[in-house]
């Protein structure tokens, strides 16, 4: 059985993504209960492309795990990364995190996400 300390300082999970269009890879992290529930509940308030940026910019981390991107730059992501790299990353971010997939598939894959 888990402690408390255990429950109370485990680490979000972690992932590399081969982004092949920007020559190399990304680390990604899990989002906690909180950022998750404030992503997902302004969905609804956001195109496809702004809440996949979105989602991309708040997970995206170095390899000492502080954020890469800065408050503002999920719009540049949007507006200038390939739909290929935007689509992976965002399947890999979203799974991640335990999105059902099957239920939500439709706003990453088989579509130009840069059409929104």
């Amino acid at each position: 059985m888990l402690t408390r300390d255990q429950l109370l300082s485990n680490r979000l999970p972690e992932i590399e993504i081969d982004m092949p269009e920007f020559n190399g890879t990304i680390r990604a992290r899990g989002l906690t209960a909180g950022e998750a529930l404030e992503h997902f509940e302004t969905m609804g308030e956001k195109t496809r492309i702004e809440a996949i940026s979105q989602l991309i910019a708040v997970s995206v981390i170095d390899d000492n795990g502080e954020k890469v991107f800065q408050n503002g730059d999920a719009e540049t992501i949007g507006a200038t990364w390939p739909n290929s790299a935007l689509q992976r990353a965002a399947f890999e971010i979203m799974k991640l995190n335990g999105v059902d997939l099957e239920k939500n598939l439709s706003a990453i894959e088989g579509e130009d996400l840069s059409s929104d």
